[in-house]
């Protein structure tokens, strides 16, 4: 039985050279060593499952699912492999197949290479995020230390899909502003904290609570949030009951930035309590 896209496309089942296969890695994560090894250390061909290629219209043979299988071949030595072979497909149909097909075998994809794949599979509303992500000159990956990468890819997913692009705009341009060269600045907590704050507080200053967060640095306000979660959920805890789990971190950063917001205001100016 072979192998078919959404839209159609099949797939013959073949034996071909390992020498022609490419990875794309704008819509795959990095081959990583270990399992390459443990493939090979196991490697039975009578189990091996055949890969997915396509060879595209320019001539290039790129392994579209399989990347492992195929280092741990090279590995061993062998020159061909048996693969599900496509012709013809675009980039974005590749990106696409190999998301199925891995969260179809692994159940899910990590957060940043699900992200990558489906950009790269032109998903409209992966698209529609990086559109404003570039507008801040900002991309997803593992940060590194860097001030203009993101990893914090399911925090960024669930402001756009619980608050909206209007909302999730107005959190990157605080954050931006408030730490403009803090590598640590795109932490999540931080992130849903601000959309958080934002969405309950929509008379609240915007620039002020930018300049208040500019005071210090980002990892002190995470530390912040971290403290009060804690103490938080040893107050629940020891009570025997806990509200709301999977919200109490973003309650308690919203309660952070409150309190920063109102420092130096006279009670009638000041924000009403989160009450987390």
């Amino acid at each position: 039985m072979d192998i078919s896209t959404a839209q159609g496309e099949s797939s013959s089942l073949q034996v071909i050279p390992v020498e022609k296969l490419q990875v794309d890695t704008t819509y795959q994560p990095a081959m990583t060593q270990s399992r390459v090894n443990r493939i090979a250390s196991e490697f039975d061909p009578d189990l091996l499952q055949a890969i997915t290629v396509n060879v595209r219209t320019n001539g290039a043979w790129y392994v579209i699912d399989g990347q492992h299988r195929v280092g741990a071949i090279r590995k061993i030595g062998l020159s061909t492999v048996k693969a599900w072979m496509f012709h013809g497909l675009s980039v974005a149909k590749e990106a696409l197949l190999f998301h199925k097909l891995a969260t179809q075998r692994r159940g899910s994809l990590p957060a940043i290479a699900r992200y990558q794949s489906l950009l790269a599979a032109e998903d409209v509303e992966i698209v529609a995020i990086q559109k404003v992500l570039d507008e801040h000159q900002l991309t997803i990956g593992k940060s590194g230390g860097s001030k203009n990468r993101i990893a914090a890819v399911n925090a960024i997913l669930w402001i756009w899909r619980e608050h909206g692009e209007v909302i999730f705009r107005e959190s990157l341009n605080v954050i931006y502003k408030a730490y403009p060269s803090d590598n640590q600045r795109w932490i999540a907590p931080l992130l849903e904290s601000v959309a958080m704050f934002i969405k309950r507080y929509p008379e609240a200053s915007i620039d002020r609570l930018t300049d208040k967060l500019a005071t210090t640095l980002a990892s002190k306000v995470i530390a912040e949030i971290n403290h009060l979660n804690e103490a938080i959920n040893g107050r629940m805890a020891s009570s025997g009951h806990r509200d709301r789990p999977v919200y109490l971190r973003i309650d308690c950063g919203a309660e952070v930035l409150v309190r920063y917001y109102n420092r130096n205001l006279k009670e009638s100016s000041r924000l009403l309590s989160w009450k987390v």
